[in-house]
């Protein structure tokens, strides 16, 4: 199964939410629905599987560190980085949506009914 863009993620491209969340501080949602999408197809398609690829379990450790981290900063007043729009965006709403997709994964893919938000 492709992951194209969990690859680029992890890379830190610019065009990527973990790129814009890093350099500009941005939670961009056009950029988190098809990392989150194509996170949630794999999860699926890997709970029919008795194991995960090494490489992929690394690279979404990663992406999923670096997105806890970056929340944790912003929250951090000792710190001086900050996402710019997260007033903007329903964090406990878009937390909660992350964690259930990382606790998940390998487990089943996660419908779009089991949560009474209103994000896409």
């Amino acid at each position: 199964m492709e992951t194209t863009v969990i690859d680029t993620n992890f890379n830190g491209n610019d065009k990527t939410f973990i790129g814009r969340l890093h350099e500009d501080g941005v939670f961009d949602k056009d950029l988190f629905w098809p990392m989150y999408d194509e996170i949630n197809a794999l999860s699926g398609f890997y709970s029919e599987k008795p194991e995960l690829p090494k490489d992929l379990v690394k690279k979404l450790f990663k992406i999923h560190g670096i997105i806890l981290s970056y929340f944790t900063h912003h929250f951090d007043s000792s710190d001086n980085y900050k996402i710019s729009n997260l007033s903007e965006v329903s964090h406990h709403d878009y937390m909660e949506r992350i964690q259930c997709l990382f606790e998940n994964f390998g487990v089943r893919q996660l419908p779009e009914s089991m949560f009474d938000d209103e994000l896409r």
